[in-house]
């Protein structure tokens, strides 16, 4: 889809599925549509639902101690591969330097919290000069480590070094239908909107 910086920043989750840099360089496989929540009528049967959530990066609380800037490790690797294996998501080193070459790459914005000697938490963003929008993507914390704040502190240390590089606000996106209820999280950590976009499979159409 063809969207002028302009349209985008109008209204970026209720504009766009995905952030705006993103959109110049990903392409939609035609056996997929994805539509907004105001054009979805059931018209497809397999699908998937997910939030799109802003931050305006008004009163920030300031960055808490114990946070530290991360890179690429092993440790890193499997603490995300721990997290994120309900979601039936598997990275690699691959994965995590091709992240890297993204035009949006910032180390700065690569977070991570230790404790008993080991990594426990971490967050990593990215941010669009050319619209001055943040991403936060991925963000976890070891289950035996969950519900004791780690989570939010990632989250305040990532928006706010994003507000220092320039953002004027950040976007977050997830499964809707998530059991751990990411978006509930994210508005505790001040995400606003209630845009949500459907990933619709034509082929199960068929």
């Amino acid at each position: 889809m063809s969207i002028s910086l302009k349209e985008y920043l109008k209204n970026p989750c209720g504009t766009l599925s995905i952030p705006y840099w993103k959109n110049k360089v990903i392409s939609i496989p035609n056996s997929i549509e994805i539509l907004h929540q105001n054009e979805f009528h059931h018209q497809y049967k397999e699908y998937q639902r997910y939030f799109r959530l802003l931050h305006p990066l008004k009163d920030l609380k300031p960055i808490m101690n114990g946070i530290e800037t991360i890179s690429i490790s092993e440790e890193l690797l499997n603490l995300l591969n721990v997290c994120f294996k309900k979601e039936n998501i598997e990275l690699s080193f691959k994965d995590l330097y091709n992240m890297q070459s993204h035009p949006t790459f910032q180390q700065t914005l690569w977070v991570g919290i230790r404790k008993e000697g080991m990594l426990i938490a971490c967050g990593i963003a990215e941010y669009d000069e050319e619209c001055r929008e943040g991403t936060i993507e991925w963000i976890c914390v070891l289950s035996k480590f969950q519900k004791e704040g780690y989570g939010t502190k990632i989250i305040s240390c990532l928006l706010q070094r994003l507000k220092e590089l320039g953002a004027l606000f950040a976007t977050v996106s997830g499964r809707v239908d998530n059991v751990s209820n990411p978006e509930k999280f994210y508005r505790s950590c001040g995400f606003i909107g209630s845009d949500i976009w459907y990933i619709c499979n034509k082929k199960e159409e068929k």
